[in-house]
């Protein structure tokens, strides 16, 4: 258990900025064709 949180919790900062990225790639297209 301690050893899949321990990987865990990295792949979840990892996954979280992906998120991120891809909401602002996404926020940007969807706002280029509108302008």
């Amino acid at each position: 258990m301690r050893m899949s949180r321990e990987v865990e919790l990295p792949a979840l900062g990892l996954s979280s900025g992906g998120v991120t990225m891809a909401a602002r790639t996404m926020a940007t297209l969807s706002v280029l064709p509108s302008s």
